[in-house]
């Protein structure tokens, strides 16, 4: 009886749980630095938070942009270069002293690093190579950004109560390089199934490579158009925003609110990484 081997799906599921658990921890961890940052430089911490809005920005921008890459080149290649861009922003803010500096680096650079190894990227990739399976299998891979949440805020709290915040940035900047960078290469070379003479959710039977693109249905002419005229579109392009910038501004204010009461560092960054906790559950 001949070995089934396993699915290489679900090793594209295993890539995208660490490399969502990266990203989206390591930028969740922000409301760490802020009140360290602001009594250092004697800025106002709405300073710190335009760079948050200028990230969130840059990263909405950048998944359009990513997302026509997908197209022409393997998720490896625009994951690795997200992960560089992503690590460059984190380390370099670092080093910063002015709030033009910050903007660029955390707002600009970790924005589009973030898009190129962010839910776009990642859940794209993923309905390629399951249809069935598809809700599960992203399911699967979302969990890794509360599984990162909840890792990295806690870290990150310790650093910079224990160091400083400029440590926390460097550290924070070369686990995203090392985690993402060998989890793009590793887990995220191959393109689609049928490439590899494969079905999708890993279906008994074979597929020619070479006739792939003949085999499947290939929709002439499609617009985005249509959908950009359909109010549907737009009711849910609303909701996700409203939900996504409450989220944005109570992670990013929520550990400095809970210093100025005294609690403790790891504490208060811990409380983040619980919400990262039991978003799994959702």
């Amino acid at each position: 009886m001949k070995d089934k081997q396993l699915y290489w799906g679900w090793q594209v599921v295993t890539g995208a749980f660490l490399i969502l658990g990266i990203g989206y921890g390591a930028r969740y961890c922000l409301g760490v630095f802020v009140k360290p940052m602001s009594l250092e430089y004697g800025w106002p911490r709405s300073v710190i938070s335009i760079a948050a809005s200028i990230m969130i920005f840059s990263y909405g921008l950048g998944g359009i942009f990513s997302g026509r890459l997908l197209d022409r080149l393997a998720p490896r290649w625009i994951m690795t270069a997200g992960v560089a861009l992503l690590s460059a922003g984190f380390i370099m803010a670092a080093f910063l002293s002015e709030p033009w500096q910050f903007y660029l680096v955390y707002g600009l650079f970790c924005g589009l690093g973030s898009s190129f190894i962010g839910a776009v990227v990642c859940g794209t990739t993923i309905s390629k190579w399951f249809v069935r399976k598809r809700g599960k299998a992203i399911g699967i891979a979302s969990i890794g950004i509360g599984i990162g949440t909840m890792l990295l805020t806690p870290l990150a709290g310790y650093v910079v109560r224990d160091y400083s915040w400029q440590t926390g940035f460097i550290l924070l900047g070369v686990i995203i390089f090392i985690v993402g960078g060998v989890a793009a290469q590793v887990f995220m070379g191959r393109t689609r199934p049928e490439d590899y003479g494969l079905l999708p959710d890993g279906d008994d039977g074979a597929v020619d490579p070479g006739g792939a693109e003949e085999s499947l249905p290939a929709p002439a002419n499609l617009s985005v158009i249509p959908v950009l005229m359909d109010s549907r579109f737009w009711v849910m392009a609303f909701s996700y925003s409203l939900a996504v910038m409450v989220w944005a501004s109570v992670s990013v204010h929520q550990v400095a609110h809970a210093l100025d009461r005294n609690i403790d560092g790891i504490a208060a960054a811990s409380a983040v990484g619980v919400i990262g906790l039991t978003s799994i559950a959702g």
